[in-house]
């Protein structure tokens, strides 16, 4: 049964209410970005379990840490969510400290680096902790050898994820490719369109038909004058085009979470616009995630389960890069 939008905005407002309430020093923006990942799985956060893991976070790494930058509220988020926090922190602990150890990724940003980490972690754990980050400096290797000049730090989570996928690399990077070039015209910034192609790449149908579905998803909404922007959060409004639903059907279910959000406290001019209608457009997606209907099989529902716990690492993935991008762009802005 397909999941209420107004139950679910409420509980992204709940959430975002915790968040607050446990890591009141943090960004708005990234406090949204970690209700959303309870928001998601369709549960309320829970304040007991965030405050273990910020004890445990204050504990187990330096004030100067990039794991207490930018990337600590969704490694919070993460911990608390877990179950396991010391042994989810420890891990990611031991797969930043590989990461920064690889010559190809000395140079990342802190940030992003831990957020390769947990995305490492959270496919495999420590076990193939090995394969995936080989894998990874294959990717990564073929996506600067295709735009040298656009892949930068913010690239490398979505080439882990990618890597973690299992399938051969060289074809991920031809069908990210061609939707890179699929994309041009609807599209102009290189940059958010090589994100939206690396998203895309992870996902069903064909090429053809999900930049096609983006694209006309994309149109549909600025005509009903819910314009989505076309900076990172465009990868969001192309996870939703990939749903097994018609698109004016997704169309509708973001412009009405859109409304919901807009008339909620705290979701009208504070975020944004642009910000506001990336969330409408993953409570969308939610609400029709893991839709099977009552007669589906065993199989169909494990295989169900699986897709949506790899779209929600992209949701992820997707929300703390565009928040940071954005947190970023405004203190630059303001230190000019």
């Amino acid at each position: 049964m397909k999941k209420d939008l107004t139950g679910l905005c409420g509980l992204l407002a709940e959430n975002r209410d915790v968040m607050k309430k446990t890591l009141k020093w943090e960004a708005g923006l990234l406090q949204l970005a970690g209700a959303a990942l309870f928001t998601a799985q369709g549960r309320l956060a829970s304040e007991e379990r965030i405050e273990q893991s910020k004890a445990l976070l204050k504990e187990n790494t330096g004030a100067f840490s990039a794991l207490r930058g930018f990337a600590k509220v969704p490694l919070l988020c993460r911990m608390a969510d877990s179950g396991y926090p010391e042994a989810y922190l420890s891990g990611v602990t031991e797969l930043y400290g590989r990461l920064k150890k690889e010559k190809e990724f000395r140079w990342v940003d802190g940030t992003y680096l831990a957020m390769t980490a947990m995305t490492l972690y959270g496919s495999g754990g420590l076990a193939y902790a090995d394969e995936n980050v080989g894998r990874l400096r294959s990717m990564y290797g073929s996506m600067k050898k295709e735009h040298k000049w656009l892949t930068s730090s913010e690239d490398v989570p979505f080439a882990a994820l990618m890597a973690a996928s299992g399938r051969d690399v060289q074809e991920m990077i031809d069908e990210s490719e061609t939707c890179y070039s699929l994309l041009r015209t609807a599209f102009r910034d290189g940059n958010a369109r090589q994100t939206l192609s690396h998203v895309l790449a992870l996902t069903p149908p064909a090429a053809e038909e999900k930049c096609e579905r983006t694209a006309e998803l994309w149109r549909i909404l600025k005509e009903n004058k819910h314009r989505f922007g076309t900076g990172t959060e465009i990868a969001m409004l192309g996870l939703a085009a990939t749903a097994d639903v018609p698109v004016e059907d997704m169309a509708d279910d973001i412009v009405h979470a859109d409304d919901i959000l807009k008339n909620m406290k705290g979701f009208g001019t504070s975020i944004g616009a642009e910000q506001r209608r990336m969330y409408a457009a993953l409570l969308a997606l939610c609400r029709h995630s893991g839709d099977n209907g009552e007669e589906a099989s065993v199989t169909a529902s494990v295989a169900a389960q699986t897709a949506v716990e790899v779209e929600m690492e992209i949701c992820m993935l997707i929300l703390c890069s565009a928040t940071t991008n954005t947190i970023v762009t405004t203190s630059a802005a303001a230190h000019s």
